[in-house]
């Protein structure tokens, strides 16, 4: 089975929608990156779809955790001191107070979600495995870092670090790539195709739907 990887979302949802019309459930396993949630205007929205895809295809589809739904899981579950809700966590969780939905189910759902995908040809996680971490497979490490990407000898699909020039950032000596092609900040959602042996088959960026956008994090790029 080939390969359908997408990028941070951030409460994009018609972008989401709007780029999965190119996806074969089929023919193509969907992997998304993490980081559902912040920034965007639909955010409650967007995880709820993300569940129902995973519901609906549940040998097909692999949500791993960002470290967005990590701050949500820390602030809601573990109820840690939290600097999240003072930056973009207080309009996130505004989000679901109008929606009328509690957080903790979602929060719950995110606990539960992968680190990373993995099989003998590829290896798609938020962030990336570290170069430089002690142990890259350790789970602040995967969700959190921003440092050189380290080479496993598969490719390598990640996000974390917007790429603000709405290309992503490929690497052949880690045969890597980052997808995080600055969506929520007015940029492009994309994904990237795979075939069933991690070879890259098509690159597809969509322009983020106006409805999206969200005026405190929009850059003009």
């Amino acid at each position: 089975m080939n390969y359908f990887i997408v990028g941070d979302v951030h409460g994009c949802l018609n972008t989401f929608i709007e780029i999965l019309k190119r996806w074969d459930p089929e023919t193509q396993r969907l992997i998304q990156v993490g980081d559902l949630v912040d920034r965007g205007r639909f955010i409650v929205e967007t995880v709820a779809y993300a569940r129902q895809l995973e519901a609906r295809y549940p040998d097909r589809v692999t949500f791993v955790l960002g470290n967005h739904e990590d701050e949500v899981i820390s602030l809601v579950l573990s109820k840690d001191s939290n600097p999240w809700f003072h930056s973009m966590g207080g309009e996130t969780m505004n989000q679901y107070r109008k929606a009328g939905k509690r957080i903790e189910e979602d929060a719950t759902w995110f606990a539960n979600l992968p680190l990373y995908y993995e099989d003998d040809f590829v290896f798609v996680s938020h962030a990336g495995l570290s170069d430089v971490a002690e142990d890259p497979f350790e789970r602040e490490s995967l969700i959190w870092h921003r440092s050189p990407i380290k080479d496993i000898h598969k490719t390598q699909v990640y996000g974390h670090t917007p790429r603000f020039e709405l290309t992503p950032l490929r690497d052949p000596l880690t045969h890597s790539i980052d997808i995080d092609t600055a969506c929520v900040y007015g940029g492009k959602l994309s994904a990237i195709v795979l075939d069933d042996k991690g070879q890259e088959i098509d690159f597809i960026s969509i322009k983020v739907d106006k409805r999206d956008i969200n005026v405190s994090y929009f850059t003009g790029i």
